[in-house]
């Protein structure tokens, strides 16, 4: 698949790197959404900090939820997101607990994705809403 010197196996940073990133970068200049963008590596979740801060929760970047990657739209300063990545470990993985703790992550940071989307259009409808859509990748 890829001539590389790295051990493809050798962390999660590397398994991102030659995999995960190149794919989601294409799929994002691929997108009809101009503004829309990957931004790779551990990112704070912006909804996550949003609800944060509307709670009263939020004390520093040490309580954040940090994604691997993320889909965000750059048209004005709400900058939303609509695709969360999360990477369970190094390529391969067989780490059934490791790979499970980031699958409930990536759905709860999707739920708040959504909570935050809602909260920006709080007066459109249901069927609007309906129409929205935020994803969630798992590369394990």
């Amino acid at each position: 698949m890829y001539n590389t010197k790295q051990d493809i196996n050798h962390s999660e940073s590397v398994f991102n790197y030659f995999f995960v990133y190149h794919f989601l970068r294409t799929v994002a200049t691929t997108t009809n959404e101009e503004k829309c963008d990957f931004v790779p590596r551990e990112t704070c979740l912006k909804a996550m900090t949003k609800q944060l801060e509307f709670f009263g929760k939020h004390q520093d970047e040490r309580y954040q939820y940090k994604a691997d990657g993320v889909f965000r739209l750059f048209d004005d300063r709400k900058q939303m997101e609509i695709l969360l990545l999360e990477t369970s470990n190094v390529f391969e993985c067989r780490d059934r607990g490791k790979i499970g703790f980031d699958h409930y992550k990536g759905i709860f940071g999707t739920i708040v994705m959504l909570k935050t989307i809602a909260d920006y259009f709080r007066y459109a409808t249901t069927a609007e809403f309906e129409k929205i859509k935020v994803f969630f990748v798992q590369a394990a």
